[in-house]
């Protein structure tokens, strides 16, 4: 006896609800997907942060050791402080999009804490002290700071220099400056207060530290650890870097070639364009092999995930500097 055929309307009904089933079989599938995809991108953060952060407070440990150290050794000891709590913000950025909040305050509050020791250790190690050019004779002679031309002088007490400077430029208005591979290659670098300066460094600094600067451009040879710029206005840097940190800056464009991310703080319309291949030739350098970052920025003030950041933006292809020749001036050749 043959089987009754059944309604096209229920045999619509059962055919639907057998694709809902289906349906909710697949979500909840990649549901649990992603939550296994969460809960590891989690665990893999906490694994490396932690590792990160008992090597940093390792190496804070072993500051006692000072007294064996040379001022070399010393510089290279503070260098490597903050290029580890650089490594230790990387990590936080990178898996920012995966971790519940109180995680994040938590690593940030761990962030600001080892900031602060790093701070005191450089205070430390690296104590405030004043200090005014050696006699000025010509241009080159006022303008560079190095550690035989330090001194101290009735009228700089007035006025003491926020930090001490070992290699670089300090308190300068208009000034066109080139520094040669011979003074900066493999030291740490800092260029600060200066107004409305053109600076063109063509060696390979160890680091570069940029604060309190104002209407300046910034060109730099590749730097093999970490870039600092802080408390900047209006300013223009080029610079090939291993990690880029920017801290309270505004309105300043930043053309880099990074191998890791971007990190901004406290900071507010900030272009980034990459190096431009043009000052490779300018520098003498050669090209960079290693990976392009120069577009990837974590912005620690914006945790809104899917949205950009209203404080940093990529410069438009038509925006962006061509001629550096109007930066770099004859000084530069």
């Amino acid at each position: 006896m043959a089987e009754p055929a059944v309604p096209d309307f229920l045999r619509n009904q059962l055919e639907e609800r057998e694709r809902s089933r289906v349906v909710g079989v697949e979500r909840r599938l990649k549901e649990g997907q992603e939550f296994k995809d969460k809960e590891q991108n989690v665990q893999e953060f906490e694994r490396q942060f932690n590792k990160e952060q008992t090597s940093l407070k390792d190496l804070l440990k072993s500051s006692g050791l000072e007294r064996g150290r040379t001022a070399e050794e010393t510089d290279g000891y503070v260098t490597g402080l903050w290029d580890g709590l650089a490594t230790m913000k990387n990590v936080l950025s990178a898996k920012l999009a995966y971790l519940p909040p109180f995680k994040v305050q938590q690593a940030q509050d761990a962030l600001h804490d080892l900031e602060a020791q790093v701070c005191s250790c450089r205070d430390r190690l690296k104590p405030k002290r004043r200090f005014a050019f050696s006699a000025r004779i010509g241009k080159t002679a006022s303008t560079r700071v190095d550690a035989a031309a330090v001194c101290v002088t009735d009228e700089v007490a007035k006025k003491p220099h926020p930090k001490e400077i070992l290699c670089g430029l300090h308190d300068l208005r208009g000034e066109v400056v080139t520094m040669r591979d011979h003074e900066v290659r493999g030291r740490d670098v800092t260029l600060s207060a200066l107004d409305h300066c053109t600076v063109l460094l063509r060696g390979e600094p160890a680091s570069l530290h940029v604060s309190d600067v104002t209407g300046s451009s910034v060109v730099c040879g590749p730097v093999s650890s970490s870039v600092f710029l802080s408390r900047c206005a209006r300013c223009t840097l080029a610079v090939r870097s291993q990690q880029l940190r920017v801290h309270a800056c505004t309105a300043c464009d930043v053309y880099v070639r990074l191998a890791s991310r971007a990190v901004l703080e406290a900071s507010h319309d900030v272009g980034f364009a990459p190096f431009p291949d043009s000052l490779d030739q300018v520098l003498g350098t050669d090209p960079s092999p290693t990976a392009d970052n120069w577009n990837l920025v974590d912005d620690f003030d914006w945790l809104v995930a899917g949205q950009p950041s209203p404080n940093w933006r990529v410069i438009p292809p038509t925006e962006r500097r061509e001629d550096w020749t109007a930066v770099s001036g004859t000084s530069f050749i």
